[in-house]
């Protein structure tokens, strides 16, 4: 999956100025949530790509995304919070 071109704006909203709560979440399958029989291999979520993103200023500047069960996602010119990411992550 790419996605390309994204630009969240912030709005003032309970005191203070935010564009989301977290930039962007990434959850893969959990293995622990199949319960039917012949548990099947569970993958990642693989291959994604970030580009030329701004995503404006989360809310939660501590955890500005969250991924789990990811792998090779690609981040280039992504801009959070007034930062610029150029990075591979996995988790």
């Amino acid at each position: 999956m790419h996605i390309f071109g994204v630009k969240a704006g912030n709005v003032t909203a309970g005191g203070g100025s935010a564009s989301c709560y977290q930039a962007f979440v990434l959850l893969g399958p959990l293995a622990s949530s199949y319960n039917g029989p012949d548990r099947p291999a569970v993958s990642s979520i693989a291959n994604v790509t970030l580009g030329d993103c701004d995503f404006g200023t989360p809310a939660n500047a501590a955890r500005r995304w969250f991924i789990h069960s990811v792998a090779g996602l690609r981040q280039s010119n992504i801009t959070i919070g007034g930062k610029t990411y150029d990075l591979s992550l996995s988790a």
